[in-house]
């Protein structure tokens, strides 16, 4: 047995599992036979992304969950539990992107950029 074989039926919670590498994270999982949540903000993305995870008769399922908000995480992480009855693994891949310039001497980030993250 392989390690990836290891992987079937396990539950796998991923964050930001909507869009780029939380999905394709979500996609490889889905493809190994886990039981599969992903996470985020955008409704309709997160219905996107679990339609292709089935496609791999993968059991799969989404939660709309705000990183930035502790009761929302509690939250997901006990629906997650309740609803793939346990969970094995967590990929913790949410992330936001902000758009300025890191290392400029006369301008730098702040604290209330580092905040949301």
């Amino acid at each position: 047995m392989t390690y990836f074989q290891e992987l079937k039926g396990k539950k796998v919670l991923i964050t930001g599992g909507s869009k780029g590498i939380g999905k394709d994270a979500a996609l490889a999982f889905a493809k190994l036979g886990a039981k599969v949540m992903i996470t985020g903000r955008n409704v309709a993305d997160l219905e996107a992304a679990v339609l292709e995870l089935r496609e791999f008769q993968a059991e799969s399922y989404f939660l709309s969950a705000d990183m930035q908000d502790v009761q929302s995480i509690y939250q997901m992480v006990d629906d997650t539990i309740a609803t793939l009855g346990g969970l094995d693994v967590l990929v913790n891949n949410a992330g936001i992107n902000i758009a300025k310039p890191a290392f400029n001497s006369r301008r730098r980030i702040g604290i209330a950029c580092w905040t949301p993250i």
